[in-house]
């Protein structure tokens, strides 16, 4: 995408097949590291993790810890949440833990 060679590992969107450097993303570290490990999808080819639809963007939200994109209506909200929103879905065990501490 930059079109620099800059080396190390690379996201590849699963569905387009385009390549980012992590750091040319907006996505912080600890979420490029989930993200390398499941089939992850860019902006522009990012669905429902629940439906598999990728249309009403306004509607969609993205978990603060995997990148995973979620309908607000898919997953019992009214509108996107202010603030970080984590899914229950594959990120569960984070929340947890969040509220244990």
């Amino acid at each position: 995408m930059c079109g620099e060679n800059k080396g190390g590992q690379l996201l590849c969107c699963a569905i387009c097949h385009k390549t980012l450097h992590p750091e040319c993303t907006a996505l912080p570290e600890h979420v490029v590291h989930i993200a390398l490990n499941y089939k992850w999808s860019c902006i522009d080819c990012k669905k429902c993790t629940v439906c598999e639809k990728p249309d009403n963007e306004a509607a969609m939200l993205f978990c603060d810890r995997c990148d995973r994109g979620y309908h607000t209506y898919c997953v019992g909200l009214l509108s996107p949440p202010s603030g970080t929103w984590i899914c229950t879905n594959f990120c569960a065990d984070h929340l947890e833990h969040l509220e244990e501490t």
